[in-house]
């Protein structure tokens, strides 16, 4: 029927798809990888032999899929058989999609960050790397060496129960884009996704739907460690759903074929301390009413821009937010530099 070929590596060059370098500065070719993330569906289709008799093998299907295959990533898609004659897969499931994300700042088609790393599961051992697209002006006869940060990926998205949603791991091998878009092309809308991406800075992010900020999940009992509170797990119950877990500075949120979303930056710096008291010493020595002018006292900082989010055992935990004030004259930048 076809054949998925194996993007070029003359793909692999400064003028169209570029490099990929290692930090000694070792560089190797990298084709872009539009090739391998696409979806063949096909429905209500009839087969027939030779002689015109209806065809009966295995792979006659009336309705089915063909994808490319990506070793040990597609490998783990439900559904799907590898066939080797095609390089590919044939697939019976309606849950297949494409997920797609793009850099909204200034630079984004003079800064890279990929290579991009989707990891199905969350597992590193089963990841699907991804180049941006091929050169996205021309310059009179010459490339610009202009690529747009653009990045399809091929996925399956189960439509499973709410609690249940596979997860997706967008590991960028550059600092991620302070602005970007998201969307999930896939023919089931209500199919989605729980998409985990870490950043590099204890800066805050939203998640924007129809223009509208999706509130983080309430916070709940930490289950591991009693008495915290902690972010409430993303559960698939809208799309936009979000949680932000500071210190470790990971965005997770729920995307479906039912919306279009913005992650924007936030207006707060988000983090926590934990201190060797019980919480009775915590609160006699002044509780969160000290906390906050010592804690302005030693980043210089105006105590109205300190917002305790909460405090918890395990000795003391106290998570707070810094956020813009007007009697603060710093930026967030510059008390997070502090």
């Amino acid at each position: 029927m076809t054949y998925f070929f194996e993007p070029p590596q003359s793909w692999g060059n400064l003028n169209d798809c570029g490099l990929e370098c290692d930090l000694e500065g070792n560089c190797i070719p990298f084709p872009c990888t539009g090739p391998k993330n696409t979806i063949f569906s096909f429905k209500g289709i009839k087969w027939i032999d030779s002689e015109g008799n209806p065809d009966t093998q295995t792979n006659a299907l009336e309705n089915f899929s063909l994808i490319p295959s990506i070793p040990g990533y597609t490998d783990n898609f439900p559904d799907c058989t590898k066939l080797e004659a095609i390089n590919g897969h044939i697939c019976t499931n309606n849950d297949l999609g494409i997920l797609v994300w793009e850099s909204q700042d200034p630079d984004s088609i003079d800064r890279s960050i990929q290579p991009i790393l989707l990891r199905y599961n969350k597992d590193p051992t089963k990841e699907n790397k991804l180049n941006s697209f091929m050169d996205h002006n021309c310059d009179s006869f010459y490339n610009s060496q202009q690529r747009i940060s653009r990045f399809p990926g091929l996925i399956y998205a189960p439509p499973n129960e709410v609690g249940s949603k596979l997860e997706y791991e967008v590991f960028m091998t550059g600092t991620p884009p302070d602005k970007m878009r998201w969307k999930l092309d896939i023919t089931n809308s209500e199919s989605g996704i729980i998409v985990y991406v870490k950043f590099p800075s204890a800066l805050a992010r939203a998640i924007m739907v129809d223009k509208e900020e999706v509130p983080y999940n309430k916070r709940v009992a930490d289950p591991v460690n009693p008495g915290q509170n902690v972010p409430g797990p993303v559960q698939g119950e809208s799309c936009g759903e979000n949680r932000y877990i500071p210190v470790d500075n990971v965005l997770e949120f729920y995307i479906s074929g039912m919306c279009e979303l913005e992650i924007r930056p936030r207006d707060a710096i988000m983090t926590k301390v934990r201190m060797e008291w019980t919480m009775e010493e915590f609160f006699e020595e002044g509780g969160t009413t000290a906390f906050v002018d010592r804690l302005a006292a030693s980043l210089g900082i105006h105590a109205s821009a300190i917002y305790v989010v909460g405090v918890a055992e395990g000795s003391v935990s106290v998570e707070y937010e810094i956020v813009p004030s007007p009697d603060e004259p710093l930026s967030l930048a510059q008390i997070q530099a502090r």
